[in-house]
């Protein structure tokens, strides 16, 4: 049986795979590597106050109604 090629999967099709094989490690090691490289999260400096984190995530929302029209 021949494997598919992870790296050509986008994340969503990676997921849906490890989760029909949930043995096939190969795939799941595939899935952690993408994960890590391409963070979904925003992390934001600690000494910054609530006002300001408040702040940047208002302005990141402003952004990404901007892009998504």
């Amino acid at each position: 049986m021949n494997k598919p090629n992870f790296l050509a999967m986008n994340k969503a099709e990676l997921r849906a795979y490890v989760i029909a094989h949930p043995n096939d490690k190969e795939a799941f090691y595939a899935l952690t590597d993408l994960l890590t490289a391409n963070p979904s999260s925003t992390k934001y400096p600690a000494q910054m106050t609530p006002e300001e984190i408040n702040q940047a995530v208002l302005e990141r929302i402003e952004k990404i109604k901007e892009f998504n029209y």
